[in-house]
C-alpha cells in the first residue's frame, strides 16, 4: 500500500464566481447536474446519503437520485431497509454529490420526507422485472 500522505489532488479547475449563481438554489443544481451527466457516463446521479439512527449512529450510503424540481430531490429505498429505519427515526439527512472528474461537489442538508405512494408504485413499476424481484 501506498503512503495516503502522498495521495493528492490540487483542485484546480475552476471557480464559482458568486455573481454568476442562479437565484434558485435548485437551478443551480440542475445546472451542475447536467454538465455532470453530460461528462460523467456512469451513475452521475450517484450520491452520498448520510442518517442518523433512532441511537445517534451515522450511517452513509450511496444511493441514486431520481428527481430534482423546486420542491425537493427524491430517491427511492426499501421502507424496511436500514436506512429507511433511520429516517422513520430522525427526519434530518445530509446529501454529498461529489464529481472528481469536474472537481466539483454539492452538499445538501435537509429534512425527508415520503413520496406519494402512488409516485413509489410508478417508479417501482419503471424498474427491471429482476430489480422489483430483489
Amino acid at each position: 500500500m501506498s503512503n495516503l500522505n502522498d495521495i493528492r489532488t490540487d483542485y484546480t479547475q475552476g471557480d464559482l464566481n458568486l455573481e454568476d449563481l442562479p437565484d434558485s438554489p435548485f437551478d443551480f443544481f440542475k445546472q451542475w447536474m447536467d454538465n455532470a451527466s453530460q461528462f460523467i457516463k456512469k451513475d452521475a446521479n450517484a450520491f452520498v446519503l448520510s442518517t442518523v439512527d433512532a441511537s445517534g449512529s451515522p450511517s452513509s450510503r450511496v444511493v441514486l437520485l431520481r428527481k430534482v424540481d423546486d420542491t425537493g430531490f427524491s430517491f427511492f429505498t426499501n421502507y424496511n431497509s436500514y436506512k429507511a429505519q433511520s429516517i422513520d427515526s430522525n427526519h434530518k439527512v445530509s446529501m454529498n454529490f461529489f464529481w472528481s472528474e469536474l472537481e466539483r461537489q454539492i452538499r445538501i442538508d435537509g429534512v425527508i420526507e415520503k413520496v406519494s405512494e402512488k409516485a413509489s408504485e410508478i417508479y417501482f413499476k419503471s424498474r427491471p422485472y429482476e430489480s422489483q424481484i430483489g
